[in-house]
């Protein structure tokens, strides 16, 4: 299978997945929960501006899985052909994590000192090795880092994976240490998120039979029932159903679910070439828009802090006046992300590039070489 070098859609799905966690923060930030609305505002369109406005978790499972079949996926793709470069993965990966996270702790450490907080060295630095979850909190309140340890250990996990092929049997030692140490990992961590990755890297092979329709619709219908699923487990007053807890699956179970529908919606999608000028430019926009995405979802939830912080009650009406402030908030974590995109992830390529020629290309010893004789 040649690698395809475009995957149409996913920038979109990319965006959207991360404009739907700020939108989620934004409003449980603005409005108090739906059952304390004022009875006049309990309406119609209060309840589907509430049931829009929760899912910020099935956000989350979208970029795991995303992120399962991007790397994940083309990793094992790699060790199939033999071709996997352990030195330019750890590069794209460092790179790609590192250069908006770094900032983005700054940026949330100067956010909490001017609310009036503290903030912890070694929290920081928990958050730097992507321990949080494990042995400290998100740093400085900022929630969505949880998702970055597990994102950083997924990626351990595939580069650890490809070793247990090198040609040395103590780097293949080690490689299943690693290996077992992730796993240890996620006995503490939530492993279903584990899964959905590791879906989302198995659904790299369907990319072989082009677009399908039936997998389109199957995944459809996978991901409407894990959203259900999550949305009656989580409680929530605005789907009160009572169904025997014998013939519900687990929380868990039910993020499977919509990962697996998610690991069929993939590869489809990305396949769904389009086929008209205005397709293809409203295809380009999303790549414009995904490429501050995660900047913009690592930085959002401190400036929503600082909005919160000048209006501490939440608001009981659903009117005009609370939605523009609404608006008002995401249209400044849009901005804000996008300004400290350009001069930060927006270097990623560059700076990708500089280390790959000042270490990958000085560097010839490989985990895979092979012996002389065996080479011979």
């Amino acid at each position: 299978m040649q690698e395809q070098k475009r995957y149409y859609w996913l920038d979109w799905l990319r965006f959207a997945a991360a404009f739907m966690v700020l939108a989620c923060h934004a409003r449980w930030g603005n409005w108090s929960a739906w059952r304390n609305l004022e009875e006049h505002y309990k309406n119609g369109f209060s309840w589907a501006f509430f049931a829009v406005t929760r899912p910020a978790l099935e956000a989350v499972v979208v970029f795991f899985v995303l992120s399962g079949f991007l790397v994940g996926g083309k990793a094992l793709e790699k060790i199939r052909k033999g071709t996997f470069d352990e030195k330019a993965y750890v590069v794209d990966r460092v790179s790609r994590i590192y250069l908006p996270l770094l900032p983005a702790l700054l940026f949330s450490t100067v956010i909490t000192l001017i609310c009036g907080g503290k903030v912890s060295v070694m929290e920081f630095l928990g958050n730097v090795f992507s321990l949080q979850g494990l042995f400290c909190a998100s740093f400085a309140g900022n929630a969505p880092l949880w998702s970055l340890a597990y994102e950083v250990w997924f990626y351990l996990l595939a580069a650890f994976v490809a070793l247990s092929f090198a040609s040395s049997h103590r780097v293949r030692v080690i490689a299943l240490l690693g290996v077992a140490l992730t796993f240890v990992v996620f006995t503490k961590l939530d492993a279903s998120m584990l899964f959905c990755w590791c879906l989302g890297a198995i659904s790299y092979t369907l990319l072989l039979r082009g677009f399908s329709w039936i997998c389109f619709s199957f995944g459809a219908l996978f991901v409407l029932a894990g959203c259900g699923l999550i949305q009656i487990l989580s409680e929530s007053i605005l789907v009160n159903a009572k169904l025997s807890d014998s013939l519900m699956p687990s929380r868990p179970a039910a993020t499977l679910i919509l990962g697996l529908g998610l690991a069929f919606i993939i590869p489809s999608l990305a396949q769904l070439k389009p086929r008209s000028r205005t397709l293809t430019c409203l295809e380009g926009a999303g790549t414009k828009l995904a490429a501050f995405s995660y900047t913009l979802y690592l930085t959002h939830y401190p400036l929503l802090q600082l909005w919160d912080s000048y209006v501490h009650e939440k608001f009981v009406t659903l009117d005009f006046h609370t939605l523009l402030y609404y608006a008002a908030k995401l249209t400044s974590c849009l901005l804000v992300a996008w300004l400290l995109y350009l001069p930060f992830e927006a270097q990623t390529a560059r700076v990708r590039d500089l280390m790959r020629r000042r270490w990958v290309a000085h560097s010839t010893a490989s985990a895979f070489a092979q012996p002389t004789k065996a080479r011979e």
